[in-house]
């Protein structure tokens, strides 16, 4: 009995809290984080949380069973597990809503079953099997006793304090966070802001920011004539990860890319360069398209595209129409995420992913390493310069993405398995671009290396440079014909397709967002980011950075001075989202919307002579669960008469029981004239909605924009 007992008790101390505890450990250290006794409490809340669990079950079903105990402690080790795993490439814990990609073979065989940590395996079936075995022959009460002394022993853990130096992920217990995903999984997008009126000023402020801007003062003399284009995307690459820009920003990186470095000094590099999402996905279609990608967990916009059939005239289709060939490989199979139909609706005329090449050089899973896909890279340039037509040719890699083990056993480099797989690429890279200059490929060729998402800073520094880090990524541009300078202004993603056009002497692609990245602007503007793993938004200026949790409207004020990253301090907090990044929310949403009223024509004019007369009424529909009616509306009064009001309303009907949904009233004043942008959400089937707008008072109105949009989110 005694034996059984001393089993059971280790059995289950080992499988929730020493392991749990021990993967949380070894997740720090791989991110260069300082031991913190705050993974401790973490694990003993866990530890707790289960152990109530099975104290309480043991009670309702009269007896513990064995088999079931097991299968609970393995399933948290499971889930733990994952999440460290998870943490230990991205800095924070695992979502549930990215269960879908369990289902994705690409994914699966290349991540989901490939941890750094497969040890752990071992350790649960020994759990599990020590569980079973001492469990059938000790007495109930003994066991109860066991989880109750274990509940209160670990319930004292918990009266260690908080430390805000401490990474949020560290703080809370992996059950903690994965019931909340799990709720937000369950529950959908999460509507933190439908209800919040937003105005007007606040998404025109956005929209300035974002817009197509080519007004600075030009770094060259005049545009290139139709050089060749080279796009190389890297996966995951951080700024600081140059080393010159780490110094830069005052912080340190276990990675240090000393080729990309060199590289970078021999043209336009730019120290502040955001990825403005995480996922390749997201990163490819902001930079090709100028536009920002989805600030949350929906499906990504390229995507719809490719699901939807919906050509979109994004750089590469630009670049087609101006004479180019255009051309795209990449080391990952071209199935995942539905690029291999995405591609073409973009502007792609060839594109080859991991299919292309031989099987003997695809890895398991993610496609071929670093190695082949430049030399066939340096085999396209090859082919493509020996025809009379300007190219443009992207190239992205695939062995820096998690499991990171597509590296030679030849190659010598850092022991970490991560970094060891940037340092091989950055070998690689240098080894390409020597090649290429040595057949004198670049004479009239302009090569972009960039991030399709920033892979964090792996280096020590505080939660806030860690999460500002996961958003941090580079470009380096060199042309013959552009100056060597380090930019140490704001850019990011979609800048890029806006910087093509410009630098070619392209006009009216307005519908590119953004700066071009070789001009210098007096007029400093906000950046925008969003990184779905934690749920930050970010809005950046030139000194100054907010960072808010979305999910908990929590939000954080802090100075940069000088834009370095290492002097980041925070300045205040609040429990609130600022205006203009709930304008940028929505605007990084699909702006094609399902259907579009015109509530009146532009210009239009009315005179107003009875008292409660409308300006617009009845605009009945049918609107179906998850749409949203986004209400973008201008109306221009004269000031002079006073007593006038404006009065707004969203009404709906649903078996004839009626509910306002918003309401507004707008007095006449010295502006004239009544502004209203504003998102309504409806969760469920609603019969009818109306929108109507009527006067008090005699006035003359003249309508600028009237507009009702039902968009799906």
């Amino acid at each position: 009995m005694k034996t059984r007992f001393i089993v059971f008790f280790l059995s289950v101390a080992v499988g929730l809290f020493f392991v749990p505890l021990l993967l949380r450990t070894l997740a720090a250290d791989s991110l260069a984080l300082n031991p913190s006794i705050m993974d401790m409490r973490a694990s003993a809340f866990d530890f707790l949380i289960v152990a109530v669990i099975l104290f309480v079950f043991s009670f309702i079903s009269g007896g513990l069973n064995p088999i079931i105990t097991a299968v609970v402690i393995a399933l948290f080790g499971l889930i733990t597990l994952c999440n460290m795993e998870f943490v230990r490439v991205f800095g924070e814990p695992i979502e549930f809503r990215q269960a879908g990609y369990l289902f994705d073979p690409t994914f699966f065989f290349g991540s989901a079953i490939r941890v750094s940590t497969p040890w752990v395996f071992a350790v649960y079936g020994a759990v599990v099997a020590g569980v079973i075995w001492s469990a059938k022959s000790l007495e109930l009460d003994i066991k109860r006793k066991m989880f109750l002394s274990a509940a209160v022993g670990c319930s004292i853990l918990l009266l260690l304090p908080n430390n805000s130096n401490t990474a949020a992920w560290r703080e809370l217990s992996v059950l903690q966070h994965s019931s909340q995903s799990f709720f937000n999984a369950v529950n959908g997008r999460q509507e933190y802001h439908a209800a919040l009126e937003i105005s007007a000023e606040a998404f025109a402020e956005v929209e300035r920011s974002l817009k197509h801007d080519v007004d600075g003062v030009s770094l060259i003399n005049e545009p290139l004539n139709k050089p060749n284009i080279l796009l190389i995307v890297l996966e995951s690459v951080a700024g600081p990860f140059l080393p010159s820009i780490a110094l830069q920003h005052g912080v340190d990186s276990d990675v240090k890319m000393r080729n990309l470095d060199e590289f970078s000094k021999r043209g336009l590099s730019y120290s502040r360069f955001m990825t403005h999402q995480v996922q390749t996905m997201r990163g490819t279609y902001a930079m090709l398209c100028g536009d920002l990608p989805r600030f949350s967990f929906e499906m990504p916009k390229l995507e719809v595209a490719a699901l939807s059939g919906n050509r979109l005239r994004c750089l590469p289709q630009v670049l087609k129409d101006h004479g180019y060939s255009t051309n795209y490989l990449q080391a990952a199979p071209l199935s995942y995420s539905n690029k291999d139909t995405a591609l073409p609706l973009i502007g792609y005329d060839v594109a080859q992913g991991a299919e292309w090449f031989g099987k003997d050089l695809v890895g398991a899973g993610w496609g071929v390493g670093d190695d082949a896909l430049f030399q066939e890279a340096l085999k396209i340039v090859s082919s493509l310069n020996d025809k009379d037509q300007p190219w443009f040719l992207t190239v992205l890699n695939v062995g820096t993405h998690h499991p990171f083990d597509q590296v030679p056993s030849s190659f010598v480099g850092s022991s970490d398995q991560k970094t060891r797989s940037f340092e091989y690429l950055d070998y690689e890279l240098g080894k390409f671009i020597n090649q290429l200059s040595d057949r004198r490929d670049l004479s009239n060729t302009l090569i972009v290396i960039t991030s399709d998402e920033a892979g964090g800073l792996m280096g020590r520094g505080t939660p806030a440079v860690q999460k500002l880090a996961r958003n941090l990524g580079t470009m380096t541009m060199v042309h013959p014909s552009l100056p060597s300078r380090r930019i140490d202004d704001v850019f990011g993603q979609i800048d890029f397709a806006t910087t093509i056009v410009d630098l070619l002497g392209i006009t009216g692609e307005t519908q590119f967002q953004g700066r071009s990245a070789f001009r210098e602007y007096i007029k400093p503007r906000k950046i925008f980011a969003f990184h779905n793993y934690g749920g930050t938004l970010f809005e950046l200026s030139q000194n100054m950075v907010v960072m808010c949790t979305v999910e908990l409207s929590k939000c954080e004020w802090f100075e940069m001075p000088g834009g370095q990253l290492g002097k980041l301090s925070q300045t205040s907090s609040k429990n609130a989202i600022p205006p203009t990044m709930l304008a940028a929310l929505e605007l990084s949403e699909p702006r094609v919307p399902d259907v579009e009223f015109k509530l009146m024509e532009e210009d239009q004019q009315f005179t107003i002579e009875d008292d409660g007369a409308y300006v617009f009424c009845c605009q009945y529909m049918k609107l179906a669960g998850n749409r949203s009616l986004l209400i973008d509306l201008h109306i221009e009064f004269e000031p002079e008469i006073d007593g006038v009001a404006l009065h707004f309303d969203v009404v709906s009907n649903k078996n004839g029981v009626f509910t306002t949904h918003y309401q507004k009233t707008e007095q006449a004043n010295s502006a004239g004239s009544f502004v209203l942008r504003k998102l309504l959400r409806f969760t469920k089937d609603i019969e009818e909605v109306e929108v109507r707008m009527h006067v008090d008072g005699a006035s003359k109105l003249v309508s600028k924009k009237a507009i009702l949009q039902v968009q799906s989110f």
